[in-house]
């Protein structure tokens, strides 16, 4: 039996915010490591690198390793759809998403993605690029307009898109909040003509969570997939709009297409699999890292000197807030690897002022106003 114009509607929503409508896909938030919310708290995983320190190591294996096992874990949890990796640019040093983005390098950002991309969908599990396009700051997201020329536009802000679609086929592609020549990047033509009819792209779009203005203009661009569901007056307004004639039944079914179409490659995996990827995550930061200068060949330490640790050494330090935030399965610090390691060390007295100045950016970045990270 055909499905009806109302049902189609509403197929193409999502059902709560990890849920899709007549669908048996989870999706769920993790660019270094799987964010699964339950209504008792969050799913404990492996906390990987960030896409700034996999980037660091120039290295598309790493890349792919990291998201073999991102998938894996992925389908540990039960999750079908990972939302990651963010391609977009490293502009400004104090865009709170700098950590989730592989730098300013447009051709190595979009390398690394491309190379991340297929390592999480060998594992049958949907990699989501985000976020289309132009979205380099947090502050004003929702409103900032990105006016470029032409040659910045394909050479900058697209070419890291462009990479991981062409080379790493993302079976679904995140938009973004900010606009785009006056208009929002999910209704955008331009952009959509672009990564629909110049890059090929025939897979999902989806909205990023609340970022649908206007779901018709959005549907006759390209984008597929309202993000989340529940609460939007979107299915109202098409409704309407079909009973008007304003609504092509077409949209809803190419949409319907993609939808289906990611809904039979992604979650298809079978047999057993694992959380804990710990070694493989300390082998990609021990990749990751870069000597920038050794002053007197201080490297390596000499063992038979004793090392002086100073700061908050004892501390556990987990990179990120909000979509990002991962709740690890194993934590470490600073001071435990020097206590297992075989250099001698001290640690240094922290003063007083320094203590209460630290104590208070702690507070205030609960808040995002210490350190722009969400």
């Amino acid at each position: 039996m055909a499905m009806r114009w109302k049902n189609k509607i509403k197929a193409i929503e999502g059902d709560g915010f990890w849920h899709i409508k007549d669908s048996r896909l989870r999706l769920s938030d993790g660019p270094h490591g799987v964010r699964k919310e339950t209504p008792h708290g969050t799913e404990r995983a492996t906390c990987f690198p960030t896409a700034s320190a996999i980037a660091s190591s120039w290295d598309e294996n790493i890349a792919a390793l990291v998201g073999e096992s991102l998938g894996t874990e992925c389908v540990a949890l039960d999750v079908d759809v990972l939302l990651g990796p963010g391609v977009n640019l490293q502009r400004h040093p104090a865009c709170g998403r700098n950590f989730e983005y592989f730098g300013e390098d447009p051709l190595l950002s979009g390398k690394m993605a491309a190379a991340y991309i297929r390592g999480v969908q060998s594992r049958k599990v949907a990699a989501t690029l985000k976020h289309f396009a132009l979205n380099s700051q947090e502050t004003e997201r929702f409103v900032s307009d990105s006016i470029v020329d032409e040659r910045a536009l394909r050479e900058l802000y697209l070419l890291p898109f462009e990479i991981a679609v062409r080379e790493g086929d993302p079976w679904a592609v995140m938009t973004s909040y900010n606009r785009f020549e006056g208009q929002n990047t999910g209704e955008n033509k331009r952009l959509f003509g672009i990564l629909r009819e110049e890059w090929r792209y025939g897979g999902c779009v989806m909205s990023d969570w609340g970022s649908v203005e206007d779901r018709l203009s959005g549907l006759e661009a390209g984008m597929d997939l309202e993000m989340p569901g529940g609460s939007s007056p979107s299915g109202a307004f098409l409704a309407t709009a079909y009973r008007r004639g304003i609504l092509d039944e077409d949209l809803l079914d190419r949409s319907l297409a993609h939808i289906r179409g990611l809904e039979k490659r992604a979650g298809s995996a079978k047999g057993s699999s694992h959380l804990g990827h710990y070694e493989t995550a300390v082998l990609a930061a021990i990749e990751c890292m870069v000597l920038l200068k050794n002053d007197g060949g201080l490297l390596p330490l000499n063992p038979a000197e004793t090392v002086m640790l100073a700061g908050a050494v004892g501390e556990t330090q987990v990179q990120g807030l909000g979509s990002s935030r991962v709740e690890p399965l194993i934590t470490t610090t600073p001071l435990a690897q020097w206590q297992n390691s075989r250099y001698s060390f001290s640690i240094a007295q922290e003063s007083s002022d320094a203590r209460n100045s630290r104590e208070s950016c702690d507070v205030r970045e609960g808040r995002g106003v210490c350190n722009a990270r969400n």
